[in-house]
């Protein structure tokens, strides 16, 4: 359903479904969900088959990343696109601390403005055992947080990575 301008009452719709129990893969993509519409998603029980979840291009901002983080409902994701959503340092920082995503093997968040701060967290959190494929094109990451990922055990099993970095000095 992405690129439909579901909105929020799109979104709502979705989540309180029981008839979406056995679904797999979610595309969600470009549908001006905002916060709010992660918030509905995030609360419910009816996605816990979910291995895969594109959320790109919703105005997520930091509080739909926090919401997304903390919710107990996506224990099978394996692949989670969150591009270009604004989440910001503190929405990768959630996400870092998240013992929701332990399956997660694919990440992308390109174009959040994550900064060094968020990939550092991203370097240091033990959540995210299964991470093998990376996408952080386009976050303003400096010298210092590619310093972190450079020397992170986290990051040893990746097999895909795609970034890249500012002047490195």
């Amino acid at each position: 359903v992405g690129g439909n301008e579901l909105g929020l009452s799109g979104m709502r719709a979705i989540a309180t479904s029981a008839f979406f129990f056995n679904l797999k893969s979610l595309n969600v993509a470009r549908n001006r969900i905002g916060a709010a519409g992660v918030r509905a998603l995030a609360a419910s029980s009816f996605f816990s088959n979910l291995t895969s979840l594109d959320m790109g291009s919703n105005d997520l901002g930091v509080e739909g990343m926090r919401a997304l983080a903390m919710s107990s409902f996506f224990p099978n994701l394996t692949s989670l696109c969150v591009e270009r959503n604004e989440i910001g340092s503190a929405g990768l920082q959630a996400l870092a601390a998240s013992s929701s995503f332990q399956k997660l093997t694919f990440l992308n968040v390109r174009s959040n403005q994550i900064g060094d701060q968020g990939l550092e967290a991203l370097a240091a959190s033990s959540c995210l055992p299964s991470l093998r494929s990376l996408r952080m094109v386009d976050n303003d990451i400096w010298a210092a947080g590619m310093r972190a990922f450079a020397v992170s055990s986290i990051f040893r099993n990746l097999t895909f990575l795609d970034t890249w970095i500012r002047e490195v000095r």
